[in-house]
């Protein structure tokens, strides 16, 4: 297996944290953030996969559709918009809810950088 630079996957954590303030509120209701959904989608599925979870390229593209269309303002809506694509079986949360705590912090904290 062929080692990634992982500055891409940590520019996307930032850009993912950085779109979402506290756990429950929006970060800027009103505002339009840019982010990369395809390569935000890619990042993400990586880490799934890397942890050992099956996931597909078609997981990929519609884990981005999605966060395009939903444009999840809260953790939670965030949490179930990404579950849904990605948990196929009971037996996957366990990795899926480590991973996205690991990207988009732990519930009850908040989703900024330090």
């Amino acid at each position: 297996m062929s080692h990634l630079n992982a500055e891409p996957l940590l520019t996307t954590e930032r850009l993912i944290r950085d779109c979402y303030d506290e756990c429950d509120r929006p970060a800027a209701v009103d505002e339009d953030v840019d982010v990369d959904l395809a390569a935000l989608a890619t990042a993400f599925s990586r880490r799934l996969r890397d942890a050992g979870m099956l996931v597909t390229p078609s997981q990929s593209e519609r884990y981005a559709r999605s966060l395009g269309l939903a444009r999840p303002a809260s953790r939670g809506a965030l949490y179930w918009t990404t579950r849904a694509v990605f948990v196929t079986s009971t037996d996957q949360a366990p990795a899926f809810d480590r991973i996205f705590g690991d990207v988009f912090g732990a519930a009850g904290t908040p989703l900024r950088l330090a």
